[in-house]
């Protein structure tokens, strides 16, 4: 059996369709805690219907999914905050984290004790963490429409073929594991590659890019997609763009 997180309550968008996190501002900051996120709102309830406890400080990573914050650690210098990244199928798409500065996720899970929690722990602690995180399966993406692809969602297969994604993100996995600069890099990044993410469950780990700058996938495919380097998109029409995202977010 995989874990899942169906349980968990739902609040629709403005479209009708379901995004992953409630995002909770409290006095020492902002804070994402299991529950559904709303691009066109910021919504002030827990999944159980209450604000969270003024300075609660939740994990990055609540059962093996993000929790749409930027964190800066020590795993690759400071000052260069990442968005949490999805934990879902990291030990069969290596390298780990969004700069790969770990080979595979093995190594990240041990690395995790030693520069994020500064602990040093058995290594059947870590063991344990590795079989849970295997253990997690997707979640149906709430863009399906019962349990296939919309219309809009067909028309964009054939758009993310032509625009050359499926060259870096083939299926099943919609990743072909390797790194490159696509240009979003800022400051001391510029200029620096990063892993290919999958997009298997990508309708869940909102905000996007390596430090959540794109609130939307159309912004990733537009906004933030100069030169083409996330597809070639620039020749698109928007309701074109808008097929193509309703096909992203359906993985």
């Amino acid at each position: 059996m995989g874990v899942t997180d169906k349980d968990a309550d739902k609040t629709t968008t403005g479209n009708g369709r379901f995004l992953p996190y409630r995002v909770c501002d409290t006095r020492r900051g902002s804070h994402s805690i299991p529950g559904w996120w709303s691009e066109k709102s910021k919504v002030t309830k827990t999944a159980q219907g209450s604000p969270p406890p003024r300075g609660r400080a939740y994990p990055c990573n609540t059962r093996g999914r993000a929790d749409a914050l930027n964190w800066d650690l020590l795993n690759d210098g400071i000052g260069n905050p990442k968005n949490t990244r999805s934990l879902l199928l990291s030990h069969v798409t290596p390298p780990a984290m969004i700069t790969a500065v770990r080979n595979r996720a093995e190594t990240a899970v041990r690395a995790g004790s030693r520069h994020i929690q500064f602990a040093v722990r058995p290594e059947k602690d870590a063991v344990a963490i590795d079989e849970y995180l295997k253990l997690l399966k997707p979640v149906p993406s709430p863009y399906l429409v019962k349990g296939r692809l919309s219309k809009a969602a067909k028309r964009g297969r054939k758009i993310f073929k032509k625009a050359g994604c499926a060259r870096c993100h083939p299926s099943p996995l919609y990743t072909d594991m390797n790194k490159y600069n696509v240009e979003t890099g800022k400051g001391m990044e510029k200029n620096l590659a990063f892993d290919t993410p999958t997009l298997v469950e990508v309708w869940r780990t909102v905000p996007y890019l390596h430090d959540g700058r794109a609130a939307t996938m159309k912004e990733v495919l537009t906004k933030h997609n100069s030169g083409d380097k996330h597809g070639v998109t620039s020749n698109l029409t928007e309701n074109e763009i808008g097929d193509l995202a309703e096909f992203v977010l359906s993985q």
